[in-house]
């Protein structure tokens, strides 16, 4: 789950369900505001912006919706099993999936067609981030790494194993 915010509306919060649903939530009223319905299988992840909203699913999809109606704007197709995070850059124009499978994908946020793919991860990727600039993607797998691409030059940057980060951390924590 997660907040969102409108142009010119209330917040609003936006939630993965089990049932097949992306809901989205008044956390004044506590009451529905939206449902949206056309997955196949359980929703497992959501990210948002000011006009859309990307949602992942056990289906092996991910799905644009638009906040003001509800409507699906459009499916992405292309994991091989569950898509398990989704990261939305608005202004960028673009979305980023992540799966079981072990891929990272960039889709055009217009054109909705992938336009690139990273296999590098040895087992599912469970989260996914742009940088600021979206000029990075980041992900977390189940293979105990975490992986920087280059969106734009469509490389991979570094790669992080659990190892180093618990001593970063560790240290990060020493110096304090």
């Amino acid at each position: 789950a997660g907040p969102i915010r409108q142009r010119d509306a209330e917040a609003r919060l936006a939630a993965a369900c089990d049932d097949k649903f992306v809901r989205l939530w008044d956390p004044a009223s506590g009451r529905i505001v939206r449902e949206m319905a056309g997955h196949e299988d359980a929703v497992t992840a959501v990210a948002a912006g000011e006009t859309c909203l990307v949602s992942a699913s056990r289906d092996a999809t991910a799905r644009l919706w638009a906040l003001d109606d509800g409507r699906c704007l459009g499916t992405l197709r292309g994991h091989q099993g569950r898509v398990l995070a989704v990261a939305l850059d608005e202004a960028q124009a673009r979305v980023v999936s992540a799966g079981e499978d072990g891929a990272v994908r960039d889709w055009g946020l217009r054109s909705l067609e992938c336009v690139q793919a990273w296999t590098s991860h040895g087992q599912g990727v469970a989260a996914v981030a742009l940088s600021p600039d979206g000029a990075r993607v980041l992900s977390a797998s189940a293979d105990r790494s975490v992986r920087v691409f280059d969106g734009e030059r469509a490389v991979s940057l570094l790669r992080l194993d659990a190892a180093f980060i618990a001593m970063a951390l560790f240290a990060i924590l020493l110096v304090r």
